[in-house]
Order: C-alpha cells, then sequence, then structure tokens
C-alpha cells in the first residue's frame, strides 16, 4: 500500500508525531510511506527514517494557495498513493481543495484530532467546513468523546467513521538522575506541562494554579516545554509576578521522556484537547497526570485511578488535585497507568487498527 501523511509543520507536537511514529511503523510492516510538511523550508526535518516532501505552501494565502493545492495534486498522482491522510488543522484545507480542484482519486482520510465543536462556533465555520467534508472519504477519530461531537456536525459519515486512538512508542529511555543534569536546580517538587504556547493550552490559567501552589510548596518548580505565539506574553506575565526563578521555559526539547522521569506529576490544564499523546508518555513513565476534563481525556484518565481529572475551568479543584498528588503515595496509580499504556495504546497495536482501517476504507471504495 502506498500512502501520504499530510502534517502541518516541522515540529514536535502531537499531530505531527504521531503522524510520523505511524508512518515508521507502516513502513516496518512493508508499507510505503512518505509525509508532507505543508508549512516551512526544507530544513531540519523531524528525526524519523521516512521520506519528507515539503510543500512550502504560503500561510497566508490558506484559502487561495492554487500553486499549492496544484503541487500537492501532481506529488499526489504521481506517486500513486492508496491513501492519503490529512492529520488535523490546515491539512483539511489543502487536501480537500486540492482534491475539489485537480479531482485526483486518492482515498482521503481526515484524522479528527479536537472536538470539532470547540472550533464550529458560527454558521459560516460549520458551512464552510462541510463544504471541505464533502471532498473526504473516510474519519479516523482520536475519541470516542471526539467521534460522538464529530457526528452532531456532520451525521452524514455515521457509516464512515472510527474511532482510532493515538499509540506511542514503548522505547527505553536514558533517565536523568536528576534535573541538575540539565541544569535545573532545587529541591522541588517538579511540575511539568509540555505543550504548545496556544490559547487553548491555558498557560495563563496554569501560571495561576502554580501561584497558589508555591504558598503551601515554595521550593516547587514548574517546567514549562514548548514554544509558539503566546509564549512572549507567558514570559511576560511570569516576570510581572516575579516568579522567575519558579517558572522555567525550556523550549522544545527531544529529551522529555528523560525529563518526566525526574518530575513529580504532568499538569495539563488545556482548554480544548483530543487525547493528547503527552498524557500516555507521562504514563509510561509513571508519571502522575492532573488534567482538566476536556475532549477525550476522560477516556484515559479515570479520577484517582489512573490520575486526577477536574472539572473545566475549575482552578481551585485543580490545586487541591495538585496537593493530593503531593502528598499520597501514588504507586497504585502509576502502575494502573503504566499499564493502560502498554497494553491498549502501544503504536504496534494501533498501527495495525489504522492499516485494518485503511484495507476497509479501500474495500468500500
Amino acid at each position: 500500500m502506498r500512502i501520504l501523511q499530510i502534517i502541518q509543520r516541522n515540529q514536535l507536537r502531537g499531530a505531527e508525531v504521531f503522524a510520523c511514529q505511524l508512518s515508521e511503523q507502516l513502513i516496518n510492516l512493508g508499507h510505503s510511506v512518505d509525509v508532507m510538511i505543508l508549512f516551512g523550508d526544507k530544513i531540519a526535518p523531524l528525526d524519523y527514517s521516512m521520506p519528507f516532501l515539503f510543500l512550502q505552501a504560503d500561510e497566508k494565502k490558506r484559502w487561495f494557495n492554487f500553486k499549492a493545492y496544484k503541487k500537492l495534486a501532481q506529488v499526489i498522482n504521481e506517486n500513486q498513493y492508496d491513501i492519503v491522510q490529512a492529520n488535523a488543522g490546515d491539512t483539511l484545507k489543502y487536501a480537500s481543495l486540492s482534491k475539489k480542484i485537480y479531482k485526483w482519486k486518492s482515498t482521503l482520510i481526515f484524522r479528527n484530532a479536537n472536538k470539532v465543536g470547540d472550533f464550529l462556533t458560527s454558521f459560516q465555520k460549520r458551512k464552510i467546513n462541510a463544504w471541505l467534508m464533502k471532498e473526504v472519504d473516510f474519519v479516523a477519530s482520536v475519541s470516542h468523546e471526539c467521534l460522538s461531537n464529530f457526528l452532531q456536525f456532520f451525521p452524514g459519515f455515521k457509516n464512515r467513521i472510527e474511532y482510532l486512538p493515538i499509540g506511542i512508542k514503548t522505547k527505553e529511555v536514558i533517565e536523568y538522575k536528576l534535573l541538575t543534569d540539565i541544569g535545573i536546580e532545587g529541591q522541588g517538587p517538579f511540575l511539568l506541562h509540555v505543550g504548545s504556547f496556544m490559547p487553548e493550552k491555558n498557560h495563563f490559567g496554569l501560571v495561576n494554579i502554580f501561584s497558589n501552589i508555591l504558598t503551601s510548596y515554595p521550593d516547587a518548580k514548574l517546567l514549562l516545554i514548548g514554544e509558539g505565539k503566546t509564549k512572549e506574553r507567558i514570559i511576560n506575565v511570569v516576570s510581572e509576578k516575579e516568579l522567575n526563578k519558579s517558572i522555567l521555559f525550556l523550549g522544545q526539547r527531544k529529551d522529555v521522556l528523560s525529563i518526566m522521569a525526574c518530575c513529580d506529576m504532568l499538569v495539563l490544564p488545556s482548554l480544548i484537547e483530543g487525547l493528547p499523546g503527552v498524557i500516555l508518555e507521562a504514563f509510561l513513565q509513571k508519571l502522575p497526570v492532573i488534567a482538566y476534563d476536556v475532549g477525550g481525556i476522560k477516556e484515559i484518565i479515570n479520577n484517582n485511578q489512573t490520575g486526577w481529572i477536574v472539572p473545566k475551568n475549575n482552578q481551585t479543584a485543580f490545586v487541591e488535585a495538585i496537593k493530593k498528588c503531593l502528598e499520597y503515595n501514588n504507586n497504585v496509580l502509576k502502575n494502573n497507568a503504566y499499564e493502560i499504556a502498554i497494553n491498549k495504546f502501544s503504536i504496534n497495536n494501533i498501527s495495525d487498527r489504522f492499516l485494518f482501517f485503511y484495507n476497509k476504507s479501500l474495500a468500500i471504495q
């Protein structure tokens, strides 16, 4: 089978990382997979072994980038892909518009990685996305919650959508003995957040939550991994609150799992999510997770059994969950979470499910 995975950028974000890990596994199973990056120059490709293609589309012309739509169609036709998978965000625009205009025949699968209702907030947005979805043949939804929400807006996909969660690589991690190995001093506790600096990740709320933790744990540190458009604003807020010594910005990292092994918990107060891979990575490292109840998170976090799930925007409850995590022995919870990650979400199992879905999609077509 020949497959093209389309991702937005050359970045270590959930949708991009999973698409690459899935591609890598499908190649190991004997299939031909290319990954196309929509935006950015042909530099510093993600650290995976499959072929990367660069569309070099203009981000300012998403709706009128006819040169890019044509180039995408040429690549698809020349390589005769059986499956083209658009992995969230702008990938749907480019794949759908290219198919509308240039009529390529490959089966188009959209990977639905979030609750669409969180984004389709106006009549105009719903109409435009319904128009784009006409070119999509099948949908892979990251969680049951996202699947149910998707069908509220696009009921015509009832027989063409399937729950296909993310998978994670169960690889050995070289752990740091202490965070001092990477220049982080202090006794902690250490709270970790991994995610792009985007409004939906709610870094502003996280800073407020952490400020309340410092009253009980003055030596605590919050480690922020990631980049993004709200980072400078968050840096300014941290400076205004005089929290520079307690909140540390670590940038984009390739040693996230090693850092996890030295932390006390992962905190995820996102306002919008699908099913974040970072939670499963934390499970693998036996790192407790506290998160808001959004998207499909409750499908993997059972309160007090595999982590703590908190009502959305309830900062007081989030603070209490952090304190509870720090005050009690969490070994049973950690082991429960680890077993779920290993048994239900390994990339080997998930790639087999995607392959079955691809074959079924082609058979129906």
